[in-house]
Parts: structure tokens; C-alpha cells; sequence
């Protein structure tokens, strides 16, 4: 059979046109969700980073945790140092950090987690790298009024401010 003869034979094979066109639509639906929670995913762990940078920049100055985001919450809860990269989306073509760019940087000690939870429930979770600086914390969740860090001097050190 050759390409014409297939392409003749498509509209006697109703089934088989619906199964393709199916499979194309549930790919490109795939593909555009992925898109979009990588790339809102990469935008909040940018906002993040450029937030410590700015809290190392002025040691001592303390600076609410409150990034520009589209969710709500009430409480965020960090793990400043994590060699468990989660059950996250791999986002590649450089939307955000693949499965293994997140490996690697976990094995490193580089990866932090950056949960925002509102009534107890995730929202939100951020990657971070402790690059950009190293949070000093518990694993207690934090209260948005009372998410305010500063920076020790000298250091990498993002310390919450006593309350």
C-alpha cells in the first residue's frame, strides 16, 4: 500500500482518523499544561532568588518573604537543604530544571524546597538554590506575617527574624 492508497483509505476508516486526531490533541494539551506549570514554576524560583540576593545585598535589614504571585497563602514551610528532588514535572527545553539538572544540584546540597501552603493545604511548591543563599530555619511551617528574614554578615546565611 502506498501513501495514496493511505490517504484515500482515511475517510473509509473513520476510527482510526478519530484515534490519531485524539492522540495529537491529548499530546499538544500534555505538552501546553507542562508549559505552563514549568514555566510558572521558573518564574516564582526567579522571583525567589532575586528576593535573597536583594536580603544578602543589606545584611541585617529584615525583608518579608512576600513574592509577586497569583496564589494565596498563609504560611510557607522550607527545607533549606534537600537531596529529595520530589515528584515534580520534568521541565525541559529549558522551561525550568530537568529531573537531572534537580538531581544534580540535590547530590551538590544546592537544592531547597519552598513550600507555601494556605489552610494547611499546598498551594505552592518553589524550588530554590542555595546559591543564592542558604535558609536557617526548622522544618516548622511559617506564618505569612512572621516569614521575615535578614541576612547574617559575612555570610549566606538567610536567618528568620525573631518575632
Amino acid at each position: 500500500m502506498g501513501f495514496r492508497d493511505a490517504v484515500n483509505a482515511v475517510p473509509a476508516k473513520p476510527i482510526i482518523t478519530t484515534a490519531v486526531i485524539a492522540t495529537l490533541l491529548a499530546a499538544a494539551w500534555h505538552g501546553y499544561t507542562l508549559h505552563d506549570v514549568c514555566t510558572k514554576r521558573a518564574n516564582l524560583t526567579a522571583e525567589l532568588h532575586a528576593w535573597a540576593d536583594g536580603v544578602l545585598a543589606a545584611p541585617d535589614t529584615p525583608v518579608a518573604l512576600d513574592p509577586s504571585v497569583s496564589f494565596k497563602w498563609d504560611a510557607v514551610r522550607i527545607a533549606g537543604r534537600t537531596t529529595q528532588t520530589g515528584n515534580v514535572p520534568n521541565c525541559r527545553f529549558g522551561w525550568h530544571w530537568s529531573d537531572k539538572q534537580r538531581q544534580e544540584m540535590a547530590a551538590a546540597g544546592h537544592l531547597a524546597l519552598i513550600g507555601f501552603f494556605r489552610n494547611d493545604r499546598l498551594v505552592e511548591l518553589a524550588d530554590f538554590d542555595n546559591r543564592h543563599g542558604v535558609f536557617n530555619v526548622t522544618d516548622a511551617a511559617i506564618a505569612r506575617d512572621k516569614a521575615v528574614f535578614s541576612a547574617k554578615p559575612g555570610t549566606q546565611l538567610l536567618q528568620q527574624v525573631a518575632p
